[in-house]
């Protein structure tokens, strides 16, 4: 599964029968860092890599943060589901 992130803002993905997926950086920004977090606020990792592994989080929603280095960012949300 790909996260894409472009000039969009709004993204709902489904993560299914995978527990990992990639962030697809389509803009000219460059990636600083990517948090993810549960729909109750806490943070559950941290990845400097655009693979990101979700194996070992139940299913449920989440919430993709991705840093810039020119400190802007963006965010997205996704479900797993098993």
């Amino acid at each position: 599964m790909h996260i894409y992130i472009n000039n969009y803002n709004s993204c709902y993905l489904k993560l299914s029968l995978l527990n990992s997926f990639v962030i697809k950086n389509n803009t000219d920004k460059e990636l600083r860092s990517i948090d993810i977090f549960d729909m109750e606020g806490r943070h559950i990792c941290t990845s400097k890599s655009v693979n990101i592994d979700m194996s070992k989080y139940s299913s449920g929603r989440y919430l993709a943060r991705v840093k810039y280095t020119d400190n802007s960012e963006t965010s997205k949300l996704f479900m797993k589901e098993e």
